[in-house]
């Protein structure tokens, strides 16, 4: 749904919401290919041209590989490995054959390597879904400022549809970074969170 919406917009010239609904989209099912590309396009309609600061190893693995699932996924892949575990053990533990006893023993440990990766994946992944929260700017343009007031020095400006990192907010403000690294405040009526 998300993602046709997306394209309606997309369609319609309309920046901001085609950007939003396939960032949706793409929240729900990240391996979304076509979400992927006609993203990309649509950011293409957008002024701004945000160039992300480089990557460590650590954020490309994260988002290469641990983000690629939901945390969920995650955590019944957990599950399922904790039962092939138990069920490994028993076998181990009644077995009458040195041979299959040592083949048991080394899938169970194995099992239990796995479950503690999937776990800690889980958790990771449960993380950053909650503490990174991010929005879309739907004003055509806005002035970013220093501080949460109207009278705040401009820091830059932001045109629609560009992608927002949501830090904190003060009453109708929020402080949003860039992908870039640039830091201010904005009118929270300039944004719509991505949920």
């Amino acid at each position: 749904l998300y993602y046709n919406m997306a394209n309606a917009h997309y369609k319609m010239n309309q920046v901001a919401p085609a950007v939003y609904y396939y960032e949706k989209a793409l929240l729900l099912n990240p391996k979304h290919a076509d979400a992927k590309h006609n993203l990309s396009f649509a950011k293409r309609m957008a002024i701004d041209n945000i160039e992300a600061l480089p990557k460590t190893l650590n954020q490309r693995f994260s988002e290469g590989f641990v983000q690629q699932l939901n945390y969920n996924v995650w955590a019944w892949m957990t599950v399922v490995f904790a039962i092939l575990w138990a069920v490994l053990f028993l076998m181990y533990h009644f077995s009458y054959s040195s041979s299959r006893k040592r083949l048991y023993f080394i899938t169970s440990i194995i099992s239990v390597i796995l479950i503690l990766i999937f776990l800690t994946f889980a958790y990771s992944n449960y993380n950053y879904v909650k503490s990174n929260k991010y929005a879309i700017v739907f004003a055509q343009q806005v002035a970013v400022k220093s501080a949460p007031t109207v009278s705040g020095e401009v820091n830059f400006e932001l045109h629609e549809g560009a992608k927002v990192k949501l830090l904190e907010s003060v009453d109708n403000w929020y402080k949003i970074k860039l992908a870039d690294g640039k830091i201010g405040w904005m009118p929270q009526e300039g944004l719509r969170e991505i949920k």
